[in-house]
């Protein structure tokens, strides 16, 4: 899996740095001023959001269903599952399991999903970038376009850069491309009224190395959703956990840690315990179904802690729930890509979240 992440990073060249530094200018989105006005910074967490405002700064939205109509000057980063976007934007970073978009993005795009449909009137000024599984393309690109999918179909579409796909299956018709055409030439590829200025170049790229990426992407939106199911259900979780760590050293770092570890090691060894016996059953498998679910959550739990402290200390803001958690998840995912280290990464998201669990109970 190293060999197949540091495989990945090569394959996708040189617009894997500008999602890095659109990640980077991302995150420095919460120290924009935290006004009551639309004049700097906008945060909307519904289940259900139709709007139509405009915001001189950038915007956060998270819900279920989102219907965006928005004028954004600065970053639109959307989380949702299902988005219909119509906004005009200058930059747009946007997650859904459904995304359509009628947008007008005057600069570079990115955009993760399951099913993504870019209607007639899409227009992108630069850059666009798409992750996901099936990917259905009309409108404008006015420079280059880049699409990692299982499925790609572009129709009475205008290109004005490169295309470059990587996808099992790849239909393009009456559609006019500036640039060249690259893709893996394993795909199945099927053109009618194409017109392609440049060269069209196939690649020998396996497959399964997209897989990689979208396996992450997917891994990161399932994170963040569940993030954002339970900051809207029980708040006072995360309330919780920030009183109870908000006395921040390295001493407590490593007691959290050593709680973590005892958890980790004694949970399993009591439940077996548990299980021999015949009247505790029930609470041997309690325990345990409730142990797996911490581990599951500790990307959540961890990932909180760390953008709370980031919050609070680095970028020296008020605490956010959402803000805090989307930090702290961002963290720990991109460390997560890094060849060994990840590893060590992924044993201590668990540690450190186990023990900030058993001290929330100890402290109760």
């Amino acid at each position: 899996m190293t060999l197949e992440f540091i495989s990945v990073i090569i394959y996708i060249g040189d617009y894997m740095k500008k999602i890095k530094y659109f990640i980077l200018a991302l995150m420095l989105v919460p120290a924009i001023t935290f006004a009551d006005t639309k004049e700097s910074f906008d945060l909307n967490t519904s289940d259900n959001i139709d709007e139509e405002i405009s915001v001189n700064g950038s915007k956060v939205t998270l819900g279920n269903n989102v219907i965006s109509k928005n004028n954004v000057s600065g970053i639109e980063l959307i989380f949702s599952n299902n988005l219909n976007h119509a906004s005009t934007s200058d930059y747009a970073l946007l997650f859904g399991n459904t995304v359509t978009l009628n947008s007008n993005i005057k600069n570079d795009g990115f955009v993760f999903g399951n099913i993504v449909s870019f209607n007639d009137s899409f227009k992108i000024q630069r850059d666009l970038f798409v992750f996901a599984y099936d990917v259905t393309l009309k409108g404008e690109v006015t420079r280059d376009l880049k699409i990692y999918a299982s499925s790609v179909n572009i129709d009475n579409a205008k290109i004005g850069g490169n295309v470059t796909i990587y996808a099992n299956e790849i239909k393009l018709n009456n559609t006019h491309i500036e640039g060249s055409l690259t893709y893996n030439e394993d795909a199945s590829y099927d053109s009618n009224s194409l017109i392609v200025k440049g060269d069209v170049k196939k690649e020998a790229k396996i497959i399964e190395k997209q897989n990689v990426i979208l396996e992450f992407i997917y891994s990161y939106i399932d994170f963040l959703a569940l993030f954002l199911i339970l900051a809207l259900i029980v708040p006072a979780l995360f309330n919780k956990i920030e009183e109870k760590t908000s006395d921040f050293n390295l001493v407590n770092v490593l007691s959290t840690i050593g709680y973590g570890m005892v958890a980790l090691i004694l949970i399993p060894i009591v439940s077996i315990l548990l299980l021999a016996s015949n009247f505790m059953t029930f609470v041997a498998l309690l325990l345990l179904v409730l142990f797996i679910l911490a581990i599951f959550a500790s990307t959540i739990i961890t990932g909180y802690f760390i953008g709370s402290q980031v919050l609070r200390k680095v970028i020296k803001k008020d605490l956010n729930i959402l803000i805090a958690g989307l930090i702290g998840i961002t963290i720990i995912k991109l460390l997560t890509l890094i060849p060994v280290v990840g590893s060590i990464i992924l044993l201590l998201n668990i540690l450190i979240s186990l023990g900030i669990i058993i001290k929330l109970f100890i402290k109760s």
